[in-house]
């Protein structure tokens, strides 16, 4: 029996207008230009969160998220690999697209729905994403090389970044 090749989605989120919340639609537009024509991987950009990710990803066995990230932890322009079981869960619940990843993941396997099961994300941490502006600060528009650097191996049919697939914990699934 044939295999079929792993269907990679990679997904750029952010707000255009949000100066350096628009990194990870720039970082997915460059990609999209390097990888033009590779069968198995298909690029999107969004500008959602949580449940309204399922729809996008459903039907793809890998799903590799582009964003923006902002933390105390690391200077703006800093690039790195998640796993979903790493991230924050958010500070309030109050509607369905505030549902964190590995939470919508979960819930898209309960209700039979074929999401990725290996997922990881690509973030970039930024210094502004309250301002309204069409521009990066300088450290993180010099983040973009370095974050395409770290996803074109994986798009050329290289591993995750990180040794696991995602398992849903069941004590996030309400």
């Amino acid at each position: 029996m044939i295999s079929r090749p792993t269907r990679t989605l990679v997904l750029g989120l952010g707000n255009p207008i949000l100066a350096d919340d628009a990194v990870g639609l720039l970082v997915v537009r460059e990609a999209a230009r390097l990888c033009a024509g590779l069968a198995t991987v298909e690029i999107r950009e969004a500008s959602l969160a949580g449940l309204e990710l399922l729809e996008i990803a459903s039907g793809f066995e890998r799903l590799v998220i582009v964003d923006a990230i902002k933390t105390s932890a690391r200077r703006p322009g800093s690039v790195s690999w998640l796993a979903p079981h790493g991230l924050p869960m958010p500070e309030r619940l109050v509607a369905a697209h505030e549902i964190d990843l590995p939470t919508a993941l979960a819930l898209g396997q309960l209700l039979g729905i074929p999401v990725p099961t290996e997922v990881a994300i690509l973030a970039i941490e930024i210094e502004e994403n309250r301002t309204f502006g069409l521009s990066l600060t300088p450290a993180v528009a010099a983040a973009i090389p370095v974050a395409i650097s770290l996803l074109l191996p994986l798009l050329r049919g290289g591993a995750l970044p990180f040794d696991e697939a995602f398992r849903p914990e069941s004590e996030r699934c309400v």
